[in-house]
């Protein structure tokens, strides 16, 4: 079992760039598409998330969560996970929308953090964070064997939980209630819009850009916080799995609106994480303008979408990119998983007692762990 977990950190740690299959769009009869102008907002109350290792400010709109008028259809949670395999229950649930924002803020992009006018240390900082945190005794590791015991700050998940399901038997609190409208079966079914492109990055090493594979992908509407989330397919090609309401595209401001990208193998086979010693996953907020079309006679329109450069780091794109090709792309690697998938960490410098290190697997029982250090180098050709 370990010497096919370090066979998985081999194909994280070497070169395994492949041409990839490109998904044909066919434009129906009456084509049509509508793309937004490029999207911006105004910058007001950043703090600075100290868990979390990012920028935040408060989201527009945010006081209208609350139900006012109806029964609630939602409640919002902070659900407070002890274990990691808690954490990742709740993650893999497919009818609870998971966030690690709190409800109240949005994430800044990369060129948002730049126009902020005060540093880290003289920022407002947002401290709460949850009381447990999980140790791993027993731990080896490929840079010399038994290594001490490694502890992690586990996440508060702020999750939007469908009012009829029962609640997580694990600790939470129900920090509001949401209505959202709910239409009569008897009513004709409302128009809606489909969102979708080509998502790529561009390589230095290539000289070209690259799809972003099996990339998590979600959209939030602000004021009721219903979230769009799909996976984008081997070329980078996504389509939101859900159409879009009109009347929901009329009320709320969609070219304003941020996507997120989420670093976490689409069933949960890997997740990148920071160094800073949380266990959640990578995320990254684009400011990108997506494409909308109408209904099933109207697609999005298939142009590509490239992440413009700053906005993603390019060592977690490279181990993304690395972790697809393991688990989706052709390869004579031996596949054999851990039950509670692969945690990679991208560590922001290199190796402090090994400077050429690239990296090293960390295992205690299932609980597996790759660091990937930052010497200046791509990880990935």
């Amino acid at each position: 079992m370990r010497k096919l977990f370090i066979l998985l950190s081999a194909a994280l740690l070497t070169s395994c760039t492949t041409e990839l299959t490109e998904e044909v769009f066919v434009a129906p009869e009456g084509y049509e598409a509508a793309t937004p102008p490029v999207a911006t907002r105004a910058i007001s109350g950043a703090i600075y998330n100290e868990v979390l290792d990012l920028w935040m400010m408060p989201r527009p709109g945010a006081q209208t969560f609350a139900a006012t008028t109806g029964q609630p259809t939602h409640y919002a949670l902070k659900i407070y996970p002890k274990t990691e395999a808690e954490q990742r229950e709740i993650e893999m649930m497919k009818d609870v929308q998971v966030a690690y924002i709190p409800f109240d803020y949005v994430q800044l992009t990369q060129q948002e953090v730049e126009q902020v006018a005060h540093t880290r240390s003289a920022a407002t900082t947002f401290a709460e964070r949850s009381p447990y945190t999980v140790t791993y005794d027993n731990v080896e590791s490929t840079d010399g064997g038994p290594t001490g015991p490694q502890t992690f700050q586990l996440p508060i998940l702020y999750a939007v939980w469908p009012v009829e399901k029962p609640l997580p038997e694990m600790e939470h609190v129900i920090d509001h209630e949401i209505t959202r409208p709910v239409r009569a079966q008897t009513m004709v079914a409302e128009e809606t819009y489909l969102m979708g492109c080509y998502l790529k990055v561009y390589d230095e090493t290539l000289g070209r850009t690259v799809p972003l594979a099996n990339m998590r992908i979600e959209y939030t509407v602000v004021e009721t916080l219903r979230a769009y989330s799909t996976v984008t397919g081997p070329s980078g090609w996504f389509q939101m799995e859900t159409g879009i309401p009109v009347s929901e595209l009329n009320n709320y401001d969609w070219i304003n609106r941020p996507c997120t990208l989420i670093s976490v193998g689409p069933s949960g086979q890997w997740k990148i994480i920071g160094s800073n010693g949380t266990t959640t996953p990578y995320l990254v907020e684009l400011m990108v303008s997506i494409p909308f079309g109408r209904n099933a006679l109207f697609y999005p329109n298939p142009t590509d979408v490239v992440v413009p450069d700053g906005y993603y780091n390019r060592q977690v794109n490279d181990i993304h990119r690395a972790a697809n090709y393991f688990y989706y792309e052709q390869n004579d690697f031996p596949k054999n998983y851990p039950s509670g998938g692969t945690r990679i960490i991208a560590n922001s410098g290199p190796n402090q007692s090994r400077p050429t290190s690239s990296g090293n697997f960390n295992a205690s029982g299932s609980n597996v762990y790759i660091n990937v250090y930052n010497r200046g180098k791509k990880v990935v050709g």
